[in-house]
């Protein structure tokens, strides 16, 4: 399937400035998933995290964090960090998502192992084990070949030149069964989906809506289930299309 007949998901931080929740929420193509930059290194929390996270849910879309990795700095104080943070909003409906972008000079030992100590750690302290984000040339160039790649879900990102959505698959990078490559960002100049900013990543789920809902129940330990929308909710879906809401 081509990424715009996936189920779509954004990821957003304080640089999206104001969101408008209620609106992210009816929107047509239905916004199914979201992931919110909770913390940088051991110190820093976005200062838009607890309000974007809080009412990402109580929208009913399904919510996760992430976390983005210094690998010059200590594993265990960073991911401590996180799962301190996460404490202030409570449980995602997804797994939480380790950001692997920065190499800061560090050579590829020092990163692959700061990386996986994080991973560890954060699957410790919440049973779950995290999935990962990054591109597959960085993932090729500073953390493979190592075996433990494959077991994690991975969130790859891939984009065009002319700012519309890649049509995917995102492939997997080396080391790394396609079948764990979960959601492609497709786009960092999406239109925005009531957000201050004038664009926004967009995000499609590899996978269909059901595969999607099953993924979900699946990391809650629920039976598989289908959320179906409420009369209000449909309303204000026809209400949007119209621009009468």
């Amino acid at each position: 399937m081509l990424s715009k007949d996936l189920p779509l998901g954004i990821d957003v931080s304080k640089w999206q400035g104001a969101i408008l929740w209620k609106q992210t929420a009816i929107n047509v193509p239905k916004v199914h998933f979201a992931a919110v930059r909770a913390t940088i290194d051991d110190w820093y929390m976005d200062s838009k995290f607890v309000f974007n996270y809080t009412m990402s849910q109580e929208n009913k879309i399904q919510t996760t964090a992430y976390h983005v990795v210094r690998p010059n700095k200590a594993p265990k104080p960073q991911a401590q960090f996180f799962i301190e943070t996460m404490k202030k909003v409570g449980a995602p409906d997804l797994p939480l998502v380790l950001d692997l972008e920065l190499d800061l000079g560090m050579g590829k030992d020092a990163i692959r192992q700061n990386v996986y100590d994080q991973a560890r750690y954060i699957e410790d302290a919440t049973g779950k084990k995290p999935m990962m984000y990054s591109r597959k040339n960085w993932v090729e160039g500073h953390l493979a070949p190592k075996q433990w790649l494959n077991e994690y879900d991975w969130w790859l990102a891939i984009y065009t030149r002319d700012g519309s959505e890649h049509q995917g698959p995102a492939l997997a990078p080396e080391g790394v069964d396609q079948a764990r490559v979960k959601i492609h960002q497709s786009t960092d100049r999406g239109k925005p989906i009531g957000t201050e900013s004038k664009q926004m990543d967009y995000d499609r789920w590899q996978g269909n809506e059901f595969d999607f809902y099953a993924y979900v129940s699946e990391f809650n330990g629920e039976a598989p289930q289908k959320p179906t929308l409420t009369l209000e909710e449909r309303v204000c879906r026809i209400e949007n299309i119209l621009n009468i809401s």
